[in-house]
C-alpha cells in the first residue's frame, strides 16, 4: 500500500506541472483568440508560444542573471555568509537535487566514553584516497 501511495505522489509531481502549464497555455490561447476577433486558426497558439518564449528569455537573462551575479558578489564580501550559503546549498542539492548523496543514515557516537549519539549520513564508503582501510566511512553530521 505504501508503494502505491508513493507512486501516486510521484505521478502527481509529474502530471500537475504539465497539466497546469497546459491549462495556462490553453487559457492564453483562448484569451488571444477572444481579444483579436477574426484571427486565422492556429495563429493564437503561435502568438502564445512566442509570448511565453520571450518571458522565458527575459526571465533568464534580464532578471535572473543580474540578481544571481549581485547576490554572489555580495556573498564574496562576507566570507562567513558565503560559507553558510554554500553549505546549505550543497546540503539541499544532496537531498533534493538530481544526484542524491545521502542515502544511508547512521548514528555516530562523538566521544568514546559517552552514550550521546548524533544522526549522520554516509557520504563515502571508499576511503582509499585517504589511505584509510580500517572499515571506516565518511559521515556528514
Amino acid at each position: 500500500m505504501k508503494k502505491i501511495i508513493n507512486y501516486f505522489l510521484k505521478g502527481l509531481l509529474l502530471t500537475v506541472p504539465i497539466t497546469v502549464t497546459g491549462a495556462f497555455v490553453l487559457w492564453g490561447f483562448e484569451l488571444v483568440d477572444g481579444f483579436i476577433p477574426g484571427l486565422p486558426q492556429g495563429l493564437g497558439l503561435i502568438i502564445v508560444f512566442i509570448f511565453i518564449t520571450i518571458i522565458g528569455f527575459l526571465g533568464s537573462t534580464i532578471i535572473a542573471s543580474p540578481i544571481n551575479t549581485f547576490f554572489h558578489n555580495l556573498l564574496k564580501k562576507a566570507p562567513l555568509l558565503e560559507t553558510i550559503y554554500s553549505s546549505v546549498k550543497d546540503l539541499m542539492n544532496t537531498f533534493v537535487g538530481e544526484k542524491k548523496g545521502f542515502k544511508q543514515a547512521v548514528f555516530v557516537r562523538l566521544f568514546d566514553n559517552s552514550t550521546i549519539e548524533r544522526i549522520g549520513f554516509i557520504t563515502n564508503k571508499d576511503l582509499e584516497l585517504l589511505n584509510i582501510n580500517e572499515g571506516r566511512v565518511l559521515v556528514y553530521i
